[in-house]
């Protein structure tokens, strides 16, 4: 668990800078009439009112017969107190679905209990993180 964790501090840290204003979204899925919070918590932090409601099969099934896709959001600074417990929660199954932003530089962090995604906007930056480390995969997709 300690590697765990610090391979995924040591890739966040790259693609955020300390302080820098990030989004931290998680989403989960809500199946047919269930009602759904307005707010949820990460790692005992509330999001903000409010939430993206996608629906599953909005061209096949009628509104009150269809599944959700519910994300919220909440504001923080890297890092968020949290993330290294968020981290370990994650990587056992505790909690999924979480993702990190940077609105400033565009960098997205994905972790799951197998690893995590990166996303960066130039290819610069992607050769950077392809080159510097043993911890990508083998596969010629980086997957």
């Amino acid at each position: 668990m300690q590697e765990v964790v610090h391979r995924a501090k040591t890739v966040a840290n790259a693609l955020f800078e300390p302080d820098e204003p990030i989004i931290v979204l998680t989403s989960n899925w809500y199946f047919e009439d269930t009602e759904y919070p307005e707010s949820v918590q990460i790692i005992g932090e509330p999001t903000q009112s409010g939430s993206a409601v996608f629906r599953v099969n909005k061209a096949s099934v009628a509104p009150e017969f269809d599944d959700y896709f519910i994300t919220w959001a909440r504001e923080d600074a890297w890092p968020p107190a949290y993330f290294e417990k968020l981290v370990r929660e994650v990587a056992v199954g505790n909690e999924a679905l979480i993702c990190f932003i940077s609105p400033r530089s565009g960098n997205i962090c994905y972790p799951y209990d197998g690893g995590m995604d990166i996303f960066v906007p130039s290819e610069a930056q992607r050769q950077s993180f392809s080159l510097q480390s043993d911890w990508r995969s083998k596969l010629i997709s980086g997957l």
